[in-house]
């Protein structure tokens, strides 16, 4: 397809995007919007302005499952 893989975090069975290159890629070329979920470190105490990870639903990872878009996945597990 021309475009580079994703890097995806999957952590407790969430997946988190990272990479601000990555999270425009999904948002502008595949209309995957996930959920910005961190806060700006000016603007800390608000929660209209939110910053990276970009949290995906499952469904959109498996879309990009599908797509070929992934390029790895960084597991971090729970003990």
């Amino acid at each position: 397809m021309g475009t580079e893989p994703v890097q995806l975090c999957i952590a407790k069975g969430v997946a988190y995007v990272w990479n601000v290159d990555d999270i425009a890629t999904l948002r502008a070329k595949y209309r995957i919007c996930g959920i910005l979920t961190g806060t700006l470190p000016q603007l800390s105490q608000q929660n209209v302005f939110l910053g990276v990870p970009l949290v995906l639903m499952p469904e959109e990872v498996v879309l990009l499952v599908e797509m070929g878009m992934l390029d790895e996945f960084i597991l971090i597990f729970k003990f």
